[in-house]
């Protein structure tokens, strides 16, 4: 649904006009210039979905929404702990939010290798965080986004990022046009 999503629709409204595309498990956090829905899709195709039109979202990898907490089998202890780290992290942060903050804080890790937002994890095959994305959509002109990964999934230190200005048509590019074109925007800073 989320490549159907991107290639489709072009507002938050456009999405939720469409709930047939939401037939999966699965939790979205969709947003355009004036809101930001959290959708989450629950077995059978169910939705709940909680707009915010002046402020943050954040969600992790639990039901959150009173029509949907009941499905949790078992709410994981990092599940829940990120969850709460992000929220205090948004609430404490100055307004409006800048792209850097947002950034500084996919890359968290107040709550040790497997609790925090970027998970480092305790051994090579365990749960771990590969990649962050930030996206701040002004009012007006290119949103800006701040892609954090790691750049050797063996090496919990070895990452990179980038941050760019997005047009819609470089959603059309390869990932070596897209990394080039964020790259001559950031030595021109």
């Amino acid at each position: 649904a989320t490549d159907w999503i991107m290639q489709h629709y072009a507002s938050v409204d456009e999405v939720l006009a469409h709930k047939e595309v939401f037939v999966e498990p699965v939790n979205y956090l969709l947003a355009d210039r004036t809101k930001i829905a959290v959708v989450e899709v629950m077995p059978g195709g169910q939705t709940t979905v909680r707009i915010t039109e002046h402020g943050t979202a954040a969600h992790t990898n639990h039901f959150i929404e009173p029509e949907s907490e009941a499905l949790n089998q078992k709410i994981g202890s990092s599940s829940a702990r990120r969850l709460e780290r992000i929220r205090e992290l948004l609430a404490a942060a100055p307004k409006p939010l800048k792209i850097a903050d947002m950034a500084t804080m996919t890359r968290d890790r107040h709550d040790g290798p497997v609790r925090s937002i970027w998970r480092t994890g305790t051994k090579p095959d365990g749960v771990q965080t590969l990649a962050a994305i930030a996206v701040s959509l002004p009012s007006s002109g290119n949103p800006s986004l701040n892609l954090t990964w790691r750049t050797d999934p063996n090496n919990s230190g070895a990452m990179d990022s980038l941050v760019c200005s997005v047009a819609p048509e470089d959603f059309k590019m390869g990932t070596a046009a897209f990394r080039k074109k964020c790259s001559a925007m950031e030595n021109h800073r």
